[in-house]
């Protein structure tokens, strides 16, 4: 049986097939601290939510401070996965 070196992908109506190599090349833009932090560099605290508008992570000071009040937002708390759950 040949080995194949391609991943693949499967959501919804949505599949995606490709080379491995091409997948680590594409993933090379999110190794960002910026984008893979888990912290306000603004403010220092740990992130609260995501607002949708602005694509960006909120900590409780920017969901305060700023202009976020009318925007779509996701609060991480309601889509962390239970500790039970993971166990």
């Amino acid at each position: 049986m040949k080995k194949s070196n391609e991943i693949e992908f499967k959501c919804h109506e949505h599949h995606l097939k490709m080379d491995i190599g091409e997948y680590i090349e594409k993933m090379k833009q999110y190794r960002d601290k910026n984008i893979n932090s888990e912290t306000c560099d603004k403010h220092n605290n740990k992130y609260f939510s995501y607002c949708f508008d602005c694509n960006k992570h909120l900590c409780e000071e920017c969901v305060k401070i700023e202009n976020h009040i009318y925007h779509y937002k996701l609060y991480l708390l309601e889509i962390k996965p239970n500790i039970k759950i993971l166990y």
